[in-house]
């Protein structure tokens, strides 16, 4: 949590010591928050709160000074830096109140900006967009960032969706991965340092938990989750050897916000400290991190780093079984698919009226007559299911079907997650966290039918290239 900062100039605080809890405290340095270390390790950009706005400031840990970047109207915050010495930021000015945004239908924007010493502030996104938490790729210089461009130019209720971009070689933005509903959103990318491997935090709006995901740079569209159940984890920065990522966590038992090292390859954790958004010493041992409002550095002891493994939960599924087409006089206790992972995929034309609320095929049952559906809203497929205090949970589609063109929609769900895919394009999932987080659905009693909807196969089969995709299949032996 930011705190607001008494002076311009550095405060110099106290060295180590050792909480209550007994985790090392480190040195503190600074007021501020969200540091991040330059590559020579020679200087930490930082943001501050000051008079009511959040201002950029550069520390020099030699002559312990700082030079403040970004001191405009407005908030200057998520700096980091890239290869050449350059801090890209996000930076916004909001002028208008919520309701005169929503009334003109946009809203004032964050963009990405950068700054490069003895030259003059630099804008490299824009629009009326949200643009935050970018980051360089160390190897080839690209800007990732966190950013809503997938949602339209409009105040939509309830909507949080927040994608993965980067700035392409034109230097226009162009989307990596996109976020799978409007209550997810997925920020902090972040490169590993060979250029290989892409990590960032994912949030579901159904529960708040953060996550950590990565995959292959060359196919980001294929990520693993690397955090525990349960574990709240996000702002994930790679160390410069590439073997682990330190990250903010908390699990039950932690004092506080606490920081951790991941080991993705392998999925084993420990933690270090307590604390918020770290960054990497080049020394590849030393991490200077913010808590409480103040910037922190702590050299890590040899006998901290991930040891061992946690229990990896497998994914639940029931003997296989061949896709079967659905009929009316189908068994209806076959469609129990609430105690059982399952498949659906509907294939037909896009029906007339899609703009609309058109649904494809549902099946009701005692419990919720909305307990499994796949339906078209404002032109887009959902797929959903019940929460387990019966509330909204699935995925919402990018793409608008057109009207009496053929569709194919492959919907998906297991104990841990949904998948939708729709044709042969990316599969979106969303993780919900366990069994014990949907709606146990035991008793169907009716299955809808669209007429326009010519085929729908259902199965306990799930298909492999929609299951959820292990660390062995994203790093393997190609990890360091």
């Amino acid at each position: 949590m930011l705190r607001k900062s008494r002076l311009t100039a550095v405060v110099l605080l106290s060295t180590v010591r050792c909480l209550a809890v007994g985790l090392p405290e480190g040195e503190r340095l600074f007021e501020g928050t969200h540091p991040a270390v330059s590559p020579d390790g020679r200087r930490i950009a930082f943001q501050c709160e000051r008079e009511g706005k959040l201002d950029l400031g550069v520390y020099d840990c030699a002559s312990k000074q700082i030079v403040w970047v970004d001191a405009r109207p407005g908030n200057a915050c998520f700096p980091a830096w890239g290869r050449d010495g350059a801090l890209v930021y996000a930076y916004g000015h909001p002028t208008n109140t919520a309701y005169q945004m929503m009334k003109r239908g946009a809203y004032d924007g964050y963009h990405v900006w950068r700054w490069r010493e003895g030259t003059p502030l630099e804008q490299l996104t824009s629009g009326s967009v949200r643009d935050y938490t970018p980051s360089v790729d160390p190897v080839r210089g690209t800007v990732y960032f966190a950013s809503t461009r997938d949602v339209p130019t409009r105040f939509e209720d309830g909507c949080t969706r927040v994608g993965l971009w980067r700035l392409g070689v034109a230097g226009q933005p162009e989307c990596v991965v996109p976020a799978a509903s409007n209550e997810t959103g997925l920020t902090q990318p972040v490169v590993s340092p060979d250029g290989r491997f892409l990590a960032w935090s994912e949030v579901r709006g159904f529960a708040q938990l953060w996550i950590l995901r990565a995959a292959r740079l060359a196919e980001p569209s294929r990520s693993c989750v690397l955090t525990p159940n349960k574990m709240i984890a996000y702002a994930p920065v790679w160390s410069p050897d590439g073997r682990h990522l330190a990250c903010t966590g908390f699990r039950v038992g932690d004092p506080s916000w606490c920081i951790y090292l991941v080991e993705p390859k392998s999925g084993a954790f420990a933690r270090v400290a307590e604390g918020e958004n770290p960054s990497w010493m080049p020394d590849g041992r030393t991490l200077v991190f913010d808590r409480d409002g103040v910037v922190c550095r702590l050299e890590l002891a040899d006998d901290v780093w991930p040891k061992t493994l946690p229990a990896c939960a497998a994914t639940e599924t029931q003997p296989a079984r061949s896709f079967r087409p659905f009929t009316g006089g189908t068994n209806l206790m076959d469609l129990a698919f609430g105690l059982t992972p399952c498949t659906i995929r509907l294939s037909g034309t896009v029906p007339a009226g899609s703009d609309e609320f058109v649904h494809l095929f549902r099946i009701e049952y005692k419990e919720s007559f909305l307990g499994l559906q796949v339906y078209l809203k404002n032109g887009k497929p959902h797929f959903a299911t019940r929460a387990s205090d019966t509330t909204w949970l699935g995925i919402e589609g990018h793409t608008k079907l057109v009207p009496g063109k053929p569709f194919t929609i492959t919907a998906m769900r297991t104990f841990e997650e949904l998948v939708m895919q729709v044709d042969d394009g990316m599969p979106l999932r969303l993780l919900y966290g366990g069994k014990e987080d949907i709606l146990s659905l035991d008793h169907p009693v009716r299955v809808r039918q669209h007429p326009d909807v010519k085929s729908v196969h259902v199965s306990t089969e799930l298909p492999h290239a929609l299951l959820p995709v292990s660390r062995a299949e994203i790093f393997g032996e190609a990890a360091p």
